[in-house]
């Protein structure tokens, strides 16, 4: 049974409630002391909290800000470039901790958590388990991904915006010399594409489609729903990167016939760098065969055959090493 936890629902409703539209990297920026906020405008926030449909019935916005240590100290003015620390991480880092203290490699504890995680991920976004990998980043698991698109004669394009996270481009530009060929539909005065520049874009020759559900630079979203129509009705596929929005924003790869979805968890799913989960429609597993692969992706991965390539029959095919244990504990913590 997939122990499916919806941990990340309050905490979700907090953020949106706290981050301000402030830039990471904005030069001198300077962190804030809640207790002067709290000072000036102690109602402030819960009030904004309340105009924004944060205070649902039964929810209580201090008893979450206490999971969150750093608030009694500072307001995060970048929440969409990495969530802070809760107290459940920590506790589930101590424990992954613990295990190396008491047993070194606890496998059958570890490879819990990852299932685990990778249990809880599906249910967020509306999947099977089983049509689920995990890898070490966004960037690894689409690599694995285009590393298994097979290329047909006359349809070999993929259709980008400039709306995606740079390491999506990286990746399929980087295929070019093995016969990809990237198209870009450009943003508009820095917001994303409307729909009907995609309807430009995509036609007969198109093998896949990247929509990112919102803009990294300034939360812009898109109706991938929409694009996901226009590129099946084309014969194409999607891409979805949905880093900027899980945890705040539902997503349903049923309802919205999504082909493949990226995402990690260090940012509105407040777990920690190093972890990144993959979506791929079940259909589509037996017909992809991922050359960027290793032991992981194998039928048995205890099999330690050197000379046997097979696949996992599901979408385990497209991991690739030992998966990242301690940010598996933190993931399923957030």
């Amino acid at each position: 049974m997939c122990p499916v936890v919806a941990r990340h629902a309050p905490f979700a409703r907090f953020l949106r409630c706290e981050t301000a539209l402030v830039r990471h990297d904005m030069a001198g920026l300077r962190a804030l002391n809640l207790a002067e906020i709290h000072a000036s405008d102690s109602a402030g926030v819960d009030l904004q909290a309340a105009r924004i449909g944060c205070m649902t019935p039964g929810y209580d916005l201090a008893a979450c800000r206490r999971e969150i240590p750093v608030l009694q100290r500072l307001i995060p003015l970048a929440n969409c470039s990495h969530s802070p620390l809760t107290t459940a991480t920590r506790r589930a880092l101590d424990n992954y901790r613990d295990s190396l203290d008491r047993d070194v490699m606890d496998w059958d504890a570890w490879m819990e958590q990852v299932d685990g995680a990778k249990c809880e991920f599906a249910a967020l976004i509306n999947a099977d388990p089983d049509e689920i990998a995990m890898a070490s980043s966004v960037t690894a698991a689409v690599a694995s991904l285009a590393s298994a698109l097979p290329l047909r004669a006359g349809r070999r394009r993929v259709v980008l915006s400039g709306a995606e996270f740079p390491t999506v481009g990286h990746v399929w530009l980087a295929l070019e010399p093995g016969g990809v060929a990237v198209d870009w539909v450009p943003m508009v005065e820095g917001m994303p594409p409307a729909l009907e520049e995609f309807q430009k874009a995509v036609d007969e020759r198109t093998l896949l489609v990247g929509a990112a559900h919102a803009y990294y630079g300034n939360g812009a979203m898109q109706d991938v729903a929409a694009i996901a129509r226009l590129a099946h009705r084309q014969g194409a596929l999607i891409l979805v990167d949905a880093y900027q929005t899980l945890g705040i924003q539902p997503v349903d790869v049923r309802a919205m016939d999504i082909d493949f979805l990226v995402s990690g968890c260090h940012k509105f799913l407040m777990g920690i760098p190093g972890i990144a989960f993959l979506y791929v429609r079940r259909q589509l597993i037996p017909r992809m065969y991922p050359t960027l692969t290793g032991w992981f992706g194998r039928a048995d991965i205890f099999a330690f055959d050197p000379a046997l390539l097979d696949w996992a029959p599901d979408a385990r095919r497209f991991e690739m090493a030992t998966p990242p244990v301690a940010a598996a504990y933190a993931a399923r913590a957030g």
